[in-house]
């Protein structure tokens, strides 16, 4: 049975916020460890282990791991960006330091 649109949106979602959430943490240097420690410290109910399921895209029930828009949120504070940063796909992400030669 085919995915509906919004599903298969939905997961391509999913990857895009794994994907920007793990180069942001690269660029902070941060370790998954210290990213969710960073999250729990600001008082946040952080999963250990739903950082590394994000970014490898697994999921004890064979799909993509579930995001909320309250992790998202935290995550995005801890990364110092904005949520919709985390979900601009890839070609869209501009860096500053690369627009001004």
């Amino acid at each position: 049975m085919p995915r509906s649109p919004r599903t298969s949106t939905a997961v391509s979602h999913t990857r895009i916020a794994a994907h920007n959430i793990r180069r942001r943490r690269a660029e902070l240097g941060l370790s998954r460890r210290g990213l969710t420690a960073k999250v729990r410290a600001a008082g946040h109910p952080f999963a250990r282990g739903l950082l590394t399921r994000l970014e490898d895209g697994v999921n004890t029930a064979g799909g993509l791991p579930a995001m909320s828009v309250d992790q998202l949120v935290w995550l995005s504070d801890a990364l110092d960006t904005m949520p919709a940063e985390l979900l601009r796909p890839p070609a869209e992400t501009r860096d500053p330091a690369q627009e001004n030669p």
